[in-house]
């Protein structure tokens, strides 16, 4: 029998045959961020929530097996081990869960980081939340009202934001302003009233996303995260700070897939000659989700006091070899871009936010 603590072990066991969606929702449920697979009481394999993005990147299907996300080279603590040592160990390889075996391989029991106090429920993480834009796709409802600040399920786009980074224990949050700050300020002030610490990033002229960064450097001593004021997402930010931490790279993009069918027959050729013809075919793509989390060096590559966009900055990290992790959501997300956007977004929330 698998041993029961404060959780049941038997609440992490993910069949055998589950697939990658199934993985999914047994983690969610779980609530730990993990997934074990075993042959009878022996342990086989962990699944994790990165595992399995990193295996959506690759191009498997949320349908397809779970086997493909699993890790069967996993790292392990003996039941007889010194538990102090065990935690140390965890604590310097930022091990978030550490499966423990006996000597016949059957697992027993699940450390766990933040039960000793590694993780504790607030995050210092600075949080940058791009909230100067125009909207000028959304006139005329911008005309008095910056677009963060637009009602969606009965309360601004931004109040929606920032209480999805407070759920997860993110407290100190930069608003980067522009348009309409007041609107903005008036309305959170220093955040307290939500419970979170808020610093206002005053920009005087268009920065572009990547400049806006540069004006906060100030408080980005550390890793930190970046997202457009404009999203509508159930992303667990804990779970895209974590990969990033893990990926030891220099920037991670939040990536969703996006379907689009070309509305042609579409020629395939070699040498000149046709060899294949598709009918309308359906092209699937990750589009960059205005979600990232950064290394402090990034402030390196944008300039001092100039218009400097996203595109930019990512390029120039390319461009010096420097690593980029995509990190594909398969959470709720909506880029209140245009008005069909804005109305979907109404309607979506009463089913995903309440």
């Amino acid at each position: 029998m698998l041993k029961e603590n404060k959780w049941s072990l038997s609440s992490f066991v993910l069949h055998e045959n589950a697939t990658m969606k199934e993985a999914f929702q047994k983690i969610d449920e779980a609530g730990k961020e993990i997934a074990i697979v075993c042959e009878g009481k022996k342990l086989v394999g962990i699944v994790t929530d990165s595992y399995i993005r990193k295996a959506i990147v690759k191009g498997i299907s949320l349908e397809e097996s779970a086997t493909n996300a699993i890790n069967y080279n996993f790292r392990y603590a003996w039941i007889d081990e010194d538990r102090d040592s065990v935690f140390l160990r965890m604590s310097r390889d930022y091990i978030k869960q550490l499966p423990v075996l006996n000597e016949k391989r059957e697992i027993v029991d699940i450390y766990f980081l933040s039960e000793i106090g590694k993780q504790s429920s607030e995050m210092n993480t600075p949080v940058l939340i791009m909230a100067g834009g125009l909207g000028t796709r959304l006139r005329p409802l911008t005309n008095s009202t910056p677009k963060p600040m637009l009602d969606i399920g009965g309360k601004p786009l931004l109040e929606t934001l920032i209480l999805q980074f407070k759920k997860y224990g993110f407290r100190n949050l930069l608003l980067s302003v522009n348009y309409q700050k007041e609107i903005i300020q008036n309305y959170f002030q220093d955040g307290s009233k939500f419970g979170v610490n808020l610093h206002y990033i005053e920009e005087t002229q268009r920065m572009g996303t990547a400049g806006s960064i540069r004006l906060a450097e100030g408080f980005l001593k550390e890793p930190f995260i970046v997202v457009n004021g404009d999203l509508l997402t159930k992303l667990n930010y804990r779970n895209f700070l974590d990969f990033h931490m893990n990926e030891s790279v220099t920037m991670t993009i939040a990536t969703t897939n996006h379907s689009m069918q070309i509305p042609y027959g579409v020629i395939e050729m070699s040498n000149q000659r046709v060899t294949q013809i598709k009918e309308k075919p359906q092209v699937d793509f990750f589009i960059n989700a205005g979600m990232y989390c950064m290394d402090p060096s990034i402030l390196e590559y944008i300039p001092q006091g100039q218009f400097y966009d996203m595109n930019q900055l990512i390029e120039g990290i390319l461009k010096d070899n420097c690593s980029i992790a995509s990190f594909p959501i398969h959470e709720y997300w909506m880029d209140i871009g245009q008005m069909v956007d804005y109305e979907k977004a109404n309607k979506d929330f009463q089913e995903n936010f309440l």
